[in-house]
């Protein structure tokens, strides 16, 4: 795989500027969020995307909310590539399934810490999903 050498700073401004409302409305919609649970999921989300751009060899586990917005993203397929493209240079899979007991801990533990660390964010173990994106955020297809 080649490497695809992005700029930290942008790639952050992108995930910034990210419109996520759609997923917001399908959060609200769907899975019966208010208006202010969407919006603190798709915050929490950024956050996701943020550390994978910073520590793109680590898999970054979502907090579960984060979770349900990648999802909600996950399913337009189109907007979720684009802005994936535009962030990392490619699409960064999703894959539940695969993923060792050890190294989710070890990765949920790591990402825990890191919302602490970078955002002063406490997210309790319990909100830790299982699964995480896949590391290697900056190795293109």
């Amino acid at each position: 795989m080649t490497l695809v050498h992005l700029d930290t700073e942008v790639s952050k401004r992108k995930i910034h500027d990210l419109d996520l409302s759609f997923v917001e409305r399908r959060l609200i919609r769907v899975d019966g969020y208010t208006a202010e649970q969407a919006r603190a999921a798709t915050d929490l989300y950024r956050c996701v995307l943020v550390l994978q751009v910073e520590y793109p060899e680590r898999a970054i586990v979502p907090p579960v909310a984060a979770d349900h917005a990648l999802h909600a993203h996950i399913l337009h397929t189109r907007r979720y590539a684009a802005d994936m493209q535009a962030i990392f240079g490619r699409v960064l899979h999703h894959d539940p399934d695969d993923f060792a007991a050890a190294t989710a801990d070890a990765a949920r533990e790591f990402t825990r810490q890191a919302f602490l660390d970078r955002f002063g964010i406490a997210v309790p173990a319990f909100e830790m999903c299982l699964v995480s994106l896949e590391a290697g955020a900056r190795q293109a297809a």
